[in-house]
């Protein structure tokens, strides 16, 4: 039997992004719409390959996924690193998507995805979202309705903001750079004398 190689490497491509995706614990949902496979498959891989993972100590994530856009952006460190790795790896589409299941889900840019969660994870053991928050965090930018993509102002990082945010927005770093700088200034002044109300009898 003669067989067809584009439509057996995508196969492939479908199964190895399932894995991958199993891996970092994603629901079954969420497997299903970035590789095209169906739930029953889906299910029927992590029987397959999830056991280890039960087995590791955490437990498999159920329910709905995460919902609240204010909870990780009211995180500094997780505005950061993970969507500029997104951009930097070409995981990001160049222009605000209306149906993420017609323009977001294809099984390139979920092999990027994984792959900027992955460098993200490793480069911040402990302190990093998991795949769910990561995942909404990188919808709603490629959405564009409620939050985007924009640099730090002061090293030009890639940020996550709120459309309708207003004033200065840096990145962690520079944010706690600044805080530092303004406290020892305030510090200085108090010691100085600076900082204290001037007697003007």
């Amino acid at each position: 039997m003669r067989v067809w190689h584009p439509r057996y490497a995508r196969d492939l491509q479908r199964l190895h992004l399932a894995q991958r995706l199993i891996a970092h614990r994603a629901r079954t949902q969420v497997i299903s719409d970035w590789t095209g496979l169906s739930v029953v498959q889906v299910r029927s891989l992590y029987r397959q390959f999830g056991k280890e993972l039960d087995e590791g100590g955490a437990a498999r994530l159920r329910g709905p996924g995460p919902s609240s856009l204010p909870q990780l952006l009211s995180s500094k460190r997780w505005r950061t690193g993970f969507i500029g790795l997104c951009y930097v790896l070409e995981a990001m589409p160049h222009m605000p998507i209306q149906n993420p299941k017609r323009e977001l889900h294809t099984l390139t840019r979920g092999e990027r995805l994984c792959r900027a969660f992955e460098i993200y994870s490793t480069l911040m053991p402990g302190r990093s979202m998991n795949f769910h928050q990561a995942l909404l965090l990188y919808t709603a930018v490629a959405m564009g309705q409620e939050v985007h993509a924009v640099k730090c102002e002061t090293c030009g990082a890639v940020i996550v903001r709120d459309v309708l945010g207003i004033g200065r927005w840096n990145c962690g770093h520079c944010y706690r750079a600044d805080t530092t700088e303004m406290r020892f200034a305030t510090h200085g002044d108090v010691r100085k004398g600076h900082g204290r109300p001037q007697c003007t009898e």
